[in-house]
């Protein structure tokens, strides 16, 4: 197995780094912790893997990847608008206050 891509510290070189072509797929677009499950990671292909097969697949740890993405928006509050995310609202409960039955 080749040696594992080292992620770039400096914000301008992750910026350059996450911006190329090539890289698109490997910049994982969320990560999953779920209590007594192994963390598991998005990647830029939409597939959930487990931190093994993530570096397996794309010869990069997450992790410092998922660290940089989030100082950045530590830093300044939100993704760049170039980012293409996709939130999803949790879904939470219509409490009835009323007390009426519809």
């Amino acid at each position: 197995m080749p040696a594992l891509i080292t992620v770039p510290d400096d914000r301008e070189d992750f910026d350059n780094f996450c911006n190329a072509p090539e890289n698109i797929a490997l910049i994982p677009a969320g990560r999953i912790a779920e209590i007594g499950s192994p963390i598991k990671y998005r990647d830029g292909n939409n597939a959930l893997l487990t931190q093994a097969e993530y570096m397996a697949r794309h010869n990069v740890d997450p992790e410092p990847l998922w660290q940089q993405i989030q100082k950045y928006l530590d830093e300044n509050g939100q993704l760049p608008a170039t980012a293409h995310v996709g939130l999803k609202k949790p879904k939470t409960p219509t409490v009835n206050l009323s007390g009426r039955k519809f």
